[in-house]
């Protein structure tokens, strides 16, 4: 289950300076940037799915100065000359703080600001990383996840499996635009992972039957299994309402789900389950 959420402590959030170290191309439609920088040694993060906010400056190679952070009102406050810039939140796809290194992935999905720059990113860009505030680590002895999301969870979905412990079993669905567009996660000896990988022609439907025929495949989930989903918001929401229906000896604390992004339409809050009654200072 679900445990604890735990803040980052000490000091307050951040906005580190970093520059871009080296781009991949993992498939046709999915970037990985790897982001270095001396202030990333310092970053921790306890949970596969942990999210940082990235700053990139409007103009891609001017760089950025990072306001700072406060609360209680939030409000981001910036130097007086710095230049344009755009803040998005990012799942970590990998941190190295000994290398000083982490990775993030972007879907290059549409013509949005973040695909734009991913598509031209290059060695030497400047940004700043701020995160992450927190982590919600799972307690318990967990011995089955579920993973399902669309191209925006895949970031989280290879962390989870890259960070599996022994005899623990992942089932991945996963919504992509075709063939090209599946992956082969690693993980660790011992850990066994399934995936079933859905095709979609041109943009996501709002449809959510082919997410629920494959999850119907699955086993029964039982008190030891994790679930996690992300994805379009308005789609999390009804599958959130699926599985709740599907298997209600389901507890709350055992999903974690959570809405990537929204559609222009769409005039909702962005859904987001969690324990809220599960919050700790680390």
């Amino acid at each position: 289950m679900i445990g604890k959420r735990y803040e980052m402590r000490p000091g307050a959030f951040v906005f580190r300076p970093a520059e871009v170290v080296r781009t991949h191309r993992v498939t046709p439609r999915l970037a990985r940037i790897t982001i270095g920088g001396e202030a990333i040694s310092d970053m921790r993060s306890l949970a596969p799915d942990d999210d940082i906010r990235v700053q990139i400056p409007d103009r891609f190679d001017d760089t950025p100065l990072p306001p700072i952070v406060e609360f209680q009102p939030f409000q981001l406050i910036y130097p007086e000359n710095a230049p344009p810039s755009t803040i998005r939140a990012l799942t970590i796809r990998a941190l190295r703080p000994a290398h000083q290194e982490l990775d993030i992935e972007i879907a290059l999905h549409n013509e949005s600001f973040l695909s734009r720059w991913a598509e031209q990113a290059r060695p030497g860009q400047q940004v700043t990383v701020g995160g992450p505030r927190g982590s919600t680590i799972w307690a318990g002895s967990i011995d089955q996840y579920y993973l399902i999301g669309d191209a925006t969870a895949l970031p989280a979905i290879g962390h989870f499996t890259g960070s599996l412990a022994e005899d623990v079993t992942a089932s991945i669905v996963a919504e992509v635009a075709d063939a090209a567009e599946e992956q082969a996660f690693t993980h660790p000896a011992g850990a066994t992972v399934h995936a079933t990988w859905l095709h979609h022609a041109g943009h996501p439907s709002r449809d959510i039957s082919a997410l629920e025929a494959a999850l119907s495949e699955l086993p029964e989930p039982t008190e030891s299994t994790a679930i996690f989903a992300a994805g379009e918001s308005a789609r999390m929401r009804l599958l959130r309402r699926w599985i709740v229906t599907r298997w209600p000896h389901v507890a709350r604390t055992q999903l974690r789900i959570a809405g990537y992004w929204k559609r222009e339409d769409d005039d909702q809050e962005f859904f987001y389950e969690e324990d809220e009654n599960s919050v700790e200072d680390a």
